[in-house]
């Protein structure tokens, strides 16, 4: 009688293959945290973005912030590092957020890596800086740290929802916008060398690097739009990642007018020219472009740039007055002049 199907025959039970020593070992080996291979893939996405040429604005505004907070090297070399990573991290999930191929002329983290393994990077890395502040800063500093990461998350939640829902902030939405997402790096900054320095944070100063904040994202801005930023970050990126920059805010909410409608209809519009992987097309980014000129809105974001650059100015000589002339600071701010 031939055996049913659904059972081995002696055969079958023969040919089952065992569980030698050497697997049995491996299936009960106890927990062990070290992997390398894994490290490697945790890191990689940071490594790649930190190796691509920058501008150091965040090392050069600590370095000049030790001529008024003189700390041991034992909490400004952590400290550097721990900021570097982050703002590293930063950018990286930015770059996914915004859906930007490019990242300072080079293929973004995310594009090169992949999306998912992306952002487990970043959410390694900001565990780890988590361990290595309190490690190295200490607990206070840990906790500014969470304070200023809160503002920031609220800044970009701001940001991504005008994108998502196609709504033009006001001028002073905008600005908000900015003092959370763009000034938490400067403030956390700030706060820590304080901190380090054994020194309190006093209104002019937090008032210094709000302005600070102010002037490098409304720069950054004007830039992306006037062909600086073509090469290092693509051409016009800002009008591909549907963002409403300080132009944009500008027009819409303040010029007004048919050229104001006209450049909402082309960006944002139904029927809006979309060029390959849903950006703007090169037609449209010209047409846009011509349009601020002729508004005159971008010699605007201009002016708007030399009036918050003479508030930090302004304010630059009140802190100097108790703390002593800061050259390095002096000479940051003129290295973003436009």
């Amino acid at each position: 009688m031939e055996p049913h199907a659904s059972q081995p025959n002696s055969t079958d039970h023969e040919q089952s293959p065992i569980i030698t020593k050497s697997l049995r070992q491996t299936l009960l080996a106890p927990f062990n945290p070290e992997n390398a291979s894994a490290e490697k893939l945790c890191t990689a996405p940071i490594e790649y973005t930190q190796s691509l040429p920058g501008k150091n604005t965040l090392s050069s505004f600590i370095e000049s912030l030790t001529e008024w907070f003189p700390v041991k090297e034992e909490y400004t070399a952590p400290l550097r590092e721990i900021t570097s990573t982050l703002f590293t991290t930063i950018l990286i999930l930015d770059d996914i957020e915004d859906s930007s191929p490019l990242r300072r002329g080079h293929p973004s983290a995310h594009t090169r890596f992949g999306t998912g393994p992306t952002v487990n990077a970043a959410t390694y890395a900001l565990i780890t800086l988590t361990a290595s502040i309190q490690q190295h800063l200490g607990p206070q500093a840990l906790g500014i740290f969470l304070e200023e990461m809160q503002n920031l998350g609220k800044g970009q939640a701001l940001d991504l929802h005008w994108t998502f829902t196609k709504k033009c902030p006001t001028v002073e939405e905008y600005l908000g916008m900015v003092d959370l997402k763009t000034g938490s790096l400067f403030r956390l900054v700030v706060r820590w060398m304080v901190l380090g320095a054994s020194g309190e944070v006093d209104e002019e100063m937090v008032g210094l690097v709000t302005l600070l904040g102010r002037y490098y994202q409304v720069r950054d801005d004007l830039l992306n739009l006037t062909g600086e930023y073509s090469v290092t970050k693509g051409w016009c990126e800002d009008l591909d990642e549907g963002k409403f920059s300080f132009p944009l805010v500008w027009l819409l909410r303040v010029q007004g007018g048919e050229v104001g409608e006209e450049v909402y209809g082309l960006l944002f519009g139904d029927a809006g020219d979309r060029g390959e992987g849903g950006g703007v097309s090169d037609e449209v980014k010209e047409r846009v472009v011509e349009l601020l000129k002729g508004a005159g809105t971008l010699e605007y974001t201009g002016k708007v740039l030399v009036e918050i650059l003479q508030g930090i100015m302004e304010m630059l000589g009140k802190v100097e007055g108790r703390l002593g002339v800061n050259a390095g600071f002096r000479g940051l701010v003129s290295r973003l002049r436009v």
